[in-house]
């Protein structure tokens, strides 16, 4: 959330919302148009971090650790 003092602004247009959040039901959005353009940023993959090569050793180890994860919860541990 903004700062004490400041004004936070919609994510999209950066339009400054002004008020309480009862007064933004689309918060952090100004508007469901803002909430659509959004939405539509993500369907289109707009919202990427930049991947580097991994090596095949770091794969291997992050199957083991996914195929350790599901091994647990199939025998009904948690943690």
């Amino acid at each position: 959330m903004a700062a004490k003092g400041k004004v936070p602004a919609c994510i999209v247009c950066s339009r400054q919302l002004e008020g309480g959040l009862l007064e933004w039901p689309q918060f952090p959005f100004c508007s469901q148009r803002c909430k659509l353009v959004d939405l539509g940023r993500w369907f289109e993959e707009s919202y990427t971090l930049p991947a580097g090569p991994r090596t095949a050793q770091e794969i291997a180890e992050e199957i083991e650790e996914l195929e350790a994860r599901r091994m647990e919860l199939e025998s009904g541990e948690e943690g």
